[in-house]
């Protein structure tokens, strides 16, 4: 399904089904605004283009029907191209895999380049392959960094392209052209949503790492070890015996005076070595009997140190609250640190002789 837009007064002036492959539609004075598949979108009198905030705008409900038909998934961004704030979403200074350069249009002037207000929807072009150069250069297209996604190690793009071409306007002429009156007509054509050429990339580390990522299809970004770096702190063991409770995200560790109980939350403070007491506080957090298992792990750095791992993903784990009761465990500081989130980055690669259209994208996670 998609919807047929006024390019001057953004009025929808109406829906139909999807074209077949290779069909053609004369889009001159207006665009379109593809829906994904299976998306339940409801068009009435009520629906809307902007604010694209709006409940009843295609956007807001596009993006929600999308996110709905996969449940694994709990956040959506959705960039529908229909205005200037959409297309300031790709940075057109970036290098994509391999380190592609940027080689796009998106319907008006760079940032700082006038003039630059507004967009031409349906006109995000990422531009075909440049075979005449040195080196063949594709065309490659990459979004900004989209930040503040914590614990998304898995994720899954949807998009949508078309063709696009302009006839010439001929309203005279000479020998062949004689007589002629023809005006020029855009016309959009559908394609296969993954047309030959055309490759997609997803980073979750801000473009320094790339994966290919196929359309509607969940691309698993734990397994590369790039993404979300975890919050991490330390405790040490100061003092045998410890008499100390060790307070990880509200839950206490309690020195149990003798050897610890598995569930019981408690340590062995007189396991005769400062050493040897933190490796019985180290057994206690790992134990999956007592309550630490959704809060952190723990690994030894020597001596009494104990190194601490949050096992939220992200800036989530910056969030874990850590104390010591006295001063025979000291901690690192009130909070679990240097969590942070992943910077996600789309990149579409074109190495077909055409030019491709992006006219919608969206990123779950």
């Amino acid at each position: 399904m998609r919807a047929i837009i006024d390019l001057a007064s953004s009025r929808i002036l109406g829906t139909e089904a999807t074209p077949d492959v290779g069909q053609s539609s004369v889009v001159n004075g207006k665009y379109v605004f593809p829906i994904p598949e299976g998306a339940a979108v409801v068009v009435d009198s009520s629906t809307v283009v902007f604010p694209q905030a709006n409940p009843n705008s295609l956007t807001t409900q596009a993006a929600g029907e999308l996110l709905v038909r996969y449940p694994m998934f709990s956040n959506i961004l959705y960039n529908a191209l229909v205005e200037d704030t959409d297309v300031a979403a790709f940075d057109l200074t970036a290098t994509g895999p391999g380190g592609i350069i940027s080689r796009a249009m998106i319907g008006r002037a760079p940032p700082g380049v006038p003039p630059q207000p507004g967009i031409s929807p349906n006109n995000t072009v990422i531009l075909s392959q440049n075979n005449g150069a040195t080196t063949p250069r594709p065309g490659c297209l990459v979004t900004d960094a989209i930040t503040s996604i914590p614990g998304a190690d898995e994720a899954m793009l949807w998009w949508n392209v078309a063709f696009l071409d302009t006839t010439e306007d001929v309203n005279h002429g000479y020998l062949t052209t004689a007589g002629v009156d023809t005006p020029a007509y855009r016309t959009l054509t559908e394609t296969d949503q993954e047309p030959a050429g055309l490759t997609v990339y997803l980073s979750n580390d801000n473009g320094t790492t790339w994966v290919e990522a196929t359309r509607l299809i969940p691309t698993d970004l734990s397994a590369t070890g790039f993404g979300d770096t975890k919050a991490t702190a330390s405790a040490t063991v100061a003092a045998s015996p410890s008499t100390a409770a060790l307070t990880i995200g509200g839950v206490a560790l309690t020195n149990a005076g003798g050897p610890r109980t598995s569930g019981g939350n408690d340590y062995n403070g007189s396991a005769g070595s400062i050493a040897a007491i933190a490796a019985d506080i180290i057994n206690a957090i790992n134990d999956p009997n007592n309550s630490f298992a959704s809060l952190c792990t723990a690994a030894s750095g020597g001596g009494g140190l104990i190194n601490l791992t949050a096992v939220p993903l992200g800036a989530l784990g910056n969030a874990i609250t850590l104390a010591s009761s006295n001063v025979s465990i000291t901690v690192s500081g009130a909070n679990f640190a240097g969590g942070t989130n992943a910077d996600f980055k789309i990149a579409f690669v074109n190495t077909s002789p055409n030019r491709v259209y992006l006219l919608a994208y969206a990123l779950l996670w």
